[in-house]
């Protein structure tokens, strides 16, 4: 009888580890899940324009750049 005791106790253990690893692995999965959507997400912006770029407070003057002009 303690036999089946000490095999029940080590089955008991062994299916709390078991549980505590996959609980450990979801998490794992989720965090990886939340990182590949960010990083997605960044990838899938669009890159910004000069425009949206002075309209957000950028430096513009509002004059067109003639610096490759002027050195003609």
């Amino acid at each position: 009888m303690q036999s089946i005791s000490n095999e029940l106790t080590f089955l008991q253990t062994n299916m709390r580890v078991m549980s505590f690893q996959m609980g450990h692995m979801k998490q794992l999965g989720a965090l990886h899940t939340a990182q590949f959507m960010a990083a997605s997400a960044i990838a899938d912006e669009e890159p910004e324009t000069p425009e949206a770029s002075s309209a957000a407070g950028g430096v513009s003057s509002g004059q067109p750049d003639n610096t490759m002009l002027s050195e003609m």
